[in-house]
């Protein structure tokens, strides 16, 4: 019976004694929130999550976009072939701008125009001419500025196809054909076109 206490007595002891033992010292002495990699301390730049930007590759990947089927065409522009010629509204946020682009059958883009018109307005006329006269069609569009107070002002700008394929839009003209006033309809454009005055 004292042999059963006096071993109760050192189980006890020990469970006592080994509860008092500490944990081992951390030998790493910086703090561990700082040991790992902090954002704050990383000098790579890193774009934010979820705002990347790309260019589609085809109108149904651009969000808002939404086609002017009337003022859409098949069209043969020289080194392009036939492709489409499109025009269209970005129709996703408080400004509505509209925007032209050349695409394949399946809608794919081979060519955006980058236009430099008004937002709000509406696509009155498309016309594809060599008024360049160098064997190139060009493209002549108008558009009626919808925006309000404005009324409904016609606005021409013309698209000069170059040898390699691309268009150059020249500003400076388009504002002595605006302003000018020859900008009703296709035909007046390119009556302007061909005068001494464009020059």
């Amino acid at each position: 019976m004292k042999r059963k206490i006096l071993l109760a007595t050192i189980i006890v002891t020990l469970l006592i004694t080994g509860c008092g033992k500490t944990a081992p010292a951390d030998t790493n002495s910086q703090p561990r929130e700082q040991s790992e990699a902090s954002p704050a301390l990383d000098t790579k730049a890193h774009p934010p999550e979820g705002t990347f930007q790309f260019s589609p590759h085809n109108l149904k990947d651009i969000v808002g976009f939404r086609p002017i089927e009337n003022q859409s065409f098949m069209v043969d522009l020289n080194s392009w072939g036939k492709v489409k010629f499109v025009s269209g509204k970005l129709t996703g946020g408080n400004h509505i701008p509209v925007v032209f682009y050349l695409t394949d059958k399946d809608g794919e883009i081979l060519y955006d125009f980058q236009a430099n018109l008004p937002y709000m307005v509406d696509v009155k006329a498309v016309s594809f001419e060599d008024v360049s006269k160098d064997g190139l069609k060009d493209i002549i569009i108008i558009v009626d500025d919808a925006y309000p107070g404005q009324g409904n002002n016609p606005l021409a700008t013309v698209y000069f196809q170059k040898s390699d394929g691309s268009f150059a839009n020249d500003l400076v003209l388009d504002q002595k054909i605006n302003d000018s006033k020859n900008n009703r309809d296709v035909k007046t454009v390119e009556s302007y076109l061909s005068g001494p005055r464009a020059q």
